[in-house]
């Protein structure tokens, strides 16, 4: 299996898009779960990393910069830069969203597809 990441360098906060306002309070229990916090702001939210969190880029680069970030207790979540507005994407493992909010969003993408 090929190795297609970088150098590892330590991350202490990014400007990360604006999540929807149903999403925040997971989000925040994700990051303080695991030493984190997540601040919203104005117009994007600020995300910040324990002492001794992970950054990874995936090689090669795209449009966008893609990283695995990886808080010191292991816990693992991708990141995109987007460039064109230097703020940062944030995906987490579907398993740590509540079901709740899950089944929502799954089925407003269903709806969505139907609309195309």
């Amino acid at each position: 299996m090929h190795d297609y990441t970088m150098g590892d360098y330590a991350v202490t906060e990014l400007k990360v898009t604006r999540i929807l306002p149903y999403l925040v309070p997971a989000i925040q229990h994700i990051f303080t779960t695991h030493g984190g916090a997540l601040e919203v702001q104005n117009d994007h939210c600020l995300a910040r990393f324990p002492p001794g969190t992970k950054k990874t880029e995936i090689w090669p680069r795209t449009r966008t910069a893609r990283c695995w970030i990886t808080f010191p207790d292991g816990y693992l979540i991708y990141e995109v830069y987007l460039t064109t507005s230097g703020l940062s994407y944030l995906q987490f493992p579907a398993v740590d969203i509540p079901a709740d909010i899950r089944e929502k969003y799954l089925a407003l993408s269903v709806h969505c597809a139907r609309q195309e």
